[in-house]
């Protein structure tokens, strides 16, 4: 079989210090990557993340400290991607009123996250940090556009490390920015590492 993430799924794993359990799954399957931009549309960049067909719609996500005041959303997941949204409001732009750089590289680093953190069910989400992030800007964004943030795990020989690629693109299916980050896992788990999908919802 492929590489595993080291820790055990939904039950307890013994005593580690941290007092929390962990999980343990197979690494996720690298988001597809192909010609052309997503949805469809065309763009320069020449791999573009593209979205699977088994990526699930995400119930309203509440998410804490910083990222809470960005104002993003979950969009889809499945394990290995993440599709997020934020519409640019005028507190989030620089004194040209364009999109703050800041902004984006955070967005670029929470997609990376939720694409590589949470288990296959989405019921657990270890601890990580980043050790490195590379960002390009292609184009700048402004008050009133919609982005589009896709987030996606990259194979590693690593372990104890994860590489993600993000991409974001406005509402005309333009690319805005680029990144590609190595992060480290960490012992333990997220308090807020549950998503809630919409048909699990409805169900309830």
């Amino acid at each position: 079989g492929g590489a595993r993430h080291p820790y055990r799924h939904g039950s307890p794993a013994g005593s580690d210090g941290a007092g929390c359990h962990a999980a343990r799954h197979q690494r996720p399957a690298p988001a597809a990557v192909g010609n052309g931009a997503p949805l469809g549309q065309k763009s320069s960049f020449d791999m573009p993340i593209q979205r699977p067909a088994d990526a699930r719609p995400v119930a309203a996500y509440e998410f804490r400290g910083f990222n809470g005041l960005i104002g993003h959303e979950v969009v889809s997941w499945r394990s290995g991607f993440v599709e997020m949204r934020l519409a640019v409001r005028p507190e989030l732009c620089n004194a040209n009123g364009l999109l703050h750089g800041g902004v984006l590289m955070t967005l670029l680093d929470s997609a990376s996250g939720f694409a590589c953190t949470f288990n296959d069910t989405a019921t657990a989400r270890r601890l990580s940090v980043t050790l490195a992030f590379t960002t390009q800007f292609i184009k700048a964004a402004r008050e009133g556009d919609t982005l589009t943030i896709f987030g996606a795990w990259r194979p590693s020989a690593s372990q104890s490390t994860f590489v993600a690629e993000t991409e974001i693109y406005d509402q005309k299916g333009d690319l805005i920015a680029t990144g590609t980050g190595t992060f480290r896992y960490l012992k333990g788990e997220r308090s807020d590492g549950t998503l809630t999908f919409i048909e699990q919802k409805a169900a309830d």
